[in-house]
């Protein structure tokens, strides 16, 4: 389990997508948003504070079982993939878990991004 960006930074292709393990990379993808806890000693909270950084997903190396994992996934019922979605190469990666940086990453349309801005805005005014 690793932030989204870890699969644009030059180390992760040079090492994990090299030629000899081409292919052999895939994606396990939470279809919602991993959040996690901080630890108790960090707030003055009980419970410690829910966070969700970065958008996570797993990075799944199988090597020569990379057919026979795909096989077995496109086997499996609706509800039990329901949960995650996997990806077999980069291009499959959903967008909303996309790197900033990503070239592929599309860019929500101007009306959307003018509506999050607008919501943005009121969320800060909220929370003065």
């Amino acid at each position: 389990l690793v932030p989204n960006f870890i699969y644009t930074k030059d180390y992760f292709r040079e090492h994990v997508l090299s030629d000899a393990a081409q292919g052999s990379c895939m994606y396990l993808v939470p279809r919602k948003r991993y959040t996690y806890w901080t630890p108790q000693w960090l707030h003055d909270t009980k419970f410690g504070v829910s966070t969700s950084p970065f958008p996570s997903f797993w990075f799944i190396q199988c090597m020569q079982y990379t057919e026979d994992i795909k096989q077995w996934y496109s086997t499996r019922p609706s509800h039990e993939t329901k949960a995650v979605q996997l990806a077999t190469c980069v291009e499959e990666l959903p967008n909303e878990v996309r790197a900033a940086f990503d070239p592929l990453k599309k860019r929500p349309n101007p009306k959307m991004r003018k509506k999050k801005r607008k919501e943005a805005m009121a969320k800060m005014q909220k929370n003065r």
